[in-house]
């Protein structure tokens, strides 16, 4: 990782992030505009969230405020395991339209189109990686620090779809162009750092992987990939009291992009002891190994300029959900993201129809990026033509910068 990293991990606390949303089939009560009434509508979202097994919000504040990180916030975010660290966030932003029933009143598919702006961030490290980044490499005098299994991917892209949504039946299918923004990825096999007592003798051994979009073009108009994505969802229906069970499944973001070749590509398998040098501070925030010209110098690492093909951080879940006509509605999901770092999350969710206009809903859930999380969500519906979503994933990240976690999520639809 290099500084822009860690700051890029930071951006997260500033933007509107999305948590785990209720889990939850469509309710007739609620969705009847969407369902029946409306004959097509604007949706408007920003979404995201960000979590940790270790780090804390506070710690995530302060780097992005470019605060002062005493030793003992630091410390508080040191993990105690030494290969299962993860933290991770994901960004999206949308807008789409969404037309008349197709087969006219007795229809239940819609054709739609939108753009949406993703960005995703998921790592793995371990427990001396952690401590050669934010306390240098003093403590590991006459001592090798471990590397080893750590991996990160940081991803921008947008996507320019169109598909077919069923709102009734929670069904959906739709096929996107990718425009690659931004790429920046490791994968560490193996790696290992042995810092000599006084402190000028530098062993490394590594055997990792390395890719980087071009770095001429960072910005949102960049085009440095094309890809394809396919999103698609699905659910059946079995008989139950007091109404019957819903199965849902989907997949979001399946598909690749090409970058192109003015990428860069790092497959390293070396070995190497330098001497001559003062290694106490090659690991602060301002000299990471990966990212630093002058390191990947000094250990042989030449970069080649050449295009390859990555697999977007796809999406799978799978949800078993009680009868939406019923005032109290529940249900139990379990997702997996193809990202470094990321555990298959857990999410459960109860939630209460409030008359005709309204939901509230608490949520539990565990896995992703990061450890336990409890949200919050609402949703209202004013006549047919306007209904609104807001959720927090984690309450108690909005009081207390020690948790780990924090998150919501807003969403407005407009019909006419």
């Amino acid at each position: 990782m290099s500084r822009s990293l860690v700051l890029a991990i930071c951006s997260a606390l500033s933007c509107p992030a999305f948590g785990q949303v209720p889990v939850l089939a469509p309710d007739p009560v609620l969705e009847r505009g969407a369902m029946i009434d409306r004959t097509q509508w604007i949706t408007l979202q920003a979404m995201g969230d960000q979590n940790a097994t270790a780090i804390r919000n506070e710690m995530m504040l302060g780097l992005w405020l470019g605060r002062d990180l005493d030793r003992p916030l630091r410390e508080r975010s040191w993990g105690t395991s030494q290969f299962g660290n993860r933290f991770g966030y994901e960004l999206k932003g949308g807008l789409s339209w969404t037309g008349e029933r197709l087969g006219g009143p007795e229809g239940n598919w819609r054709p739609t189109v939108g753009l949406e702006h993703t960005e995703v961030l998921g790592v793995r490290y371990s427990r001396d990686l952690y401590a050669l980044t934010f306390f240098g490499n003093a403590d590991y005098a006459e001592r090798t620090a471990d590397l080893s299994s750590s991996a990160h991917e940081n991803i921008r892209y947008q996507s320019f779809y169109a598909g077919l949504v069923d709102h009734r039946n929670g069904r959906s299918l739709r096929v996107a162009l990718v425009k690659g923004q931004f790429l920046n990825a490791s994968d560490i096999d193996q790696a290992s750092l042995y810092t000599a007592a006084d402190g000028r003798t530098l062993d490394v051994d590594l055997n990792a992987r390395y890719w980087q979009s071009d770095t001429a073009q960072l910005g949102l108009s960049a085009w440095n990939g094309t890809g394809m994505s396919v999103s698609g969802s699905w659910s059946w229906q079995f008989a139950s009291e007091p109404g019957p069970l819903w199965l849902m499944a989907s997949v979001t973001d399946l598909g690749v992009v090409r970058w192109n070749e003015r990428s860069l590509r790092v497959d390293q398998d070396t070995t190497v002891s330098y001497n001559g040098i003062t290694v106490a501070d090659v690991f602060d925030l301002d000299a990471v190994v990966l990212g630093e010209a002058q390191l990947l110098d000094t250990f042989g690492i030449r970069p080649s300029h050449a295009a390859f093909t990555r697999v977007l951080p796809f999406r799978a879940s799978l949800a078993l959900c009680t009868s939406p006509e019923e005032r109290w509605q529940g249900g139990l999901r379990i997702d997996q993201q193809y990202l470094p770092g990321y555990a298959p999350q857990l999410t459960f969710t109860m939630a209460r129809r409030m008359g005709q206009m309204a939901r509230l809903s608490a949520n539990a859930a565990s896995g992703g990026t990061g450890g336990w999380r409890f949200g919050v969500a609402g949703r209202m519906s004013v006549g047919t033509n306007f209904s609104a979503d807001l959720s927090i994933s984690q309450v108690s990240g909005l009081m207390n910068d020690r948790v780990r976690g924090l998150g919501a999520a807003l969403r407005v639809q407009m019909g006419f």
